[in-house]
């Protein structure tokens, strides 16, 4: 799978690492995955680097993926790491989820997302 879980226990923040071609069946895996870390650890902070990332799936399975997100992971805080490259394709992901309530913001640099996620401690 192109893409790595992992957490900062330190930090609260489970962390996904997108690489190469990412596909929808990808998204599906990787969404219960990080469920289950975010359950099991009591954590509401994702952190995403998609500076990698090569191609998403279509429109529709985008607009499907973040209908998911807004059913499953509403109260969470989405940071998402991109590049000029990876900026479009994650754009209509955040776009989409944003519309149905999903609390997830762009970043071009890992250090500003970690701020952003550690605001107040908690989901803003």
């Amino acid at each position: 799978m192109p893409i790595e879980i992992n957490v900062d226990s330190e930090q609260g923040i489970v962390l996904v690492k997108t690489t190469d071609l990412v596909g929808v069946v990808d998204l599906s895996e990787v969404l219960e995955s990080v469920l289950l870390i975010m359950q099991k650890q009591k954590l509401n902070k994702i952190l995403v680097d998609a500076t990698a990332l090569i191609l998403l799936p279509t429109t529709m399975h985008l607009n499907w993926f973040a209908s998911e997100l807004s059913k499953h992971t509403k109260d969470l805080k989405h940071a998402i790491i991109i590049s000029q490259q990876t900026s479009v394709g994650v754009s209509e992901i955040k776009k989409f989820a944003q519309n149905l309530g999903v609390n997830m913001q762009l970043f071009f640099s890992k250090d500003d997302a970690v701020s952003w996620l550690n605001q107040y401690g908690s989901i803003q």
